[in-house]
């Protein structure tokens, strides 16, 4: 399934593009391969969204061409399309035992011009109080397609860091943070936990809640409206002093955790599932940047 995913990935125009390095955009955009999937998906009026991992190219204006309704094979197949990006983009994270590409605190930034950022401090296994924790797997891929389909900004360790981003004080993840926060309007910090908790999604308040109410509701609309169950503050809050969300609301930054059981974040076995938390996320995004 995941070779033939990866396989559909690389034949889409501009997935093709992305990781060919080519700026060249093709008429196919992510957005109407949301659409396609049946996603209800909000993306800029008239723009294309940038493939290149090099930098992201100003917003170009495109004619506005009614699309057509999708049809069940469609839907399906813009399913598949969307979700063959997010484990392509993976690849990078999974190497090895979830080690990643990147040399030891090795982080990847991924610009965009949409003021909200996505983290996935998590990504690759990392180390806790000198001992090797898991990955939260496919977070790191998520992140930089939601940055690829809203142009925000991602920030995700792509090497295992040698200092846990969501339970030390300091390391070089909250470094690049204090560089990134600054103009930051609102920031998603993307998680995963295990099935047996129950809900969908728990979107964690953080230490500082009052500044993030509005963020947090967007996300449990959104999430909701796409049949999703969500929870509020359990199992997780990540109300500790050096939670990712904690730090940037210490910030004066609107900030939420949202912590993704595995059955919904599986790009490679359920497309369909995939595409609607895209897609879900995705409007949440929009509607927190502006």
């Amino acid at each position: 399934m995941y070779q033939q995913l990866r396989t559909t990935a690389l034949a889409t125009p501009r997935a093709a593009a992305m990781f060919a390095h080519v700026e060249d955009a093709a008429p196919e955009t992510l957005a109407e391969l949301l659409a396609a999937a049946g996603s209800g998906s909000r993306s800029r009026p008239g723009c294309v969204p940038s493939c290149s991992r090099r930098s992201r190219s100003p917003c170009v204006p495109t004619p506005t061409v009614p699309a057509p309704p999708a049809t069940p094979d469609k839907a399906a197949g813009g399913a598949q399309h969307v979700a063959a990006l997010w484990a392509a983009l993976e690849e990078r994270y999974l190497n090895g035992r979830y080690d990643g590409t990147g040399r030891p605190d090795s982080l990847r930034h991924v610009p965009g011009p949409r003021p909200v950022l996505l983290t996935a401090p998590h990504a690759v296994t990392h180390i806790r109080d000198g001992a090797r924790k898991p990955a939260d797997m496919t977070t790191g891929g998520l992140a930089e397609t939601l940055a690829e389909l809203t142009g925000c900004i991602a920030l995700t360790c792509d090497g295992t860091p040698t200092r846990d981003p969501n339970y030390d004080p300091d390391g070089p993840f909250k470094s690049r943070l204090d560089t990134l926060l600054p103009g930051t309007t609102a920031v998603l910090d993307l998680h995963g936990m295990q099935d047996t908790w129950g809900p969908d999604v728990c979107l964690a308040r953080g230490l500082h809640p009052a500044g993030s109410a509005d963020l947090l509701e967007v996300c449990r609309r959104e999430l909701t409206a796409s049949g999703f169950t969500v929870s509020v503050g359990d199992p997780y809050d990540a109300n500790t002093p050096h939670t990712v969300t904690s730090y940037c609301q210490r910030a004066g930054v609107p900030a939420v955790e949202l912590e993704l059981a595995r059955r919904i974040r599986n790009p490679w076995d359920q497309p369909e599932t995939s595409a609607r938390l895209l897609a879900a996320l995705q409007n949440a995004l929009i509607a927190a940047g502006g």
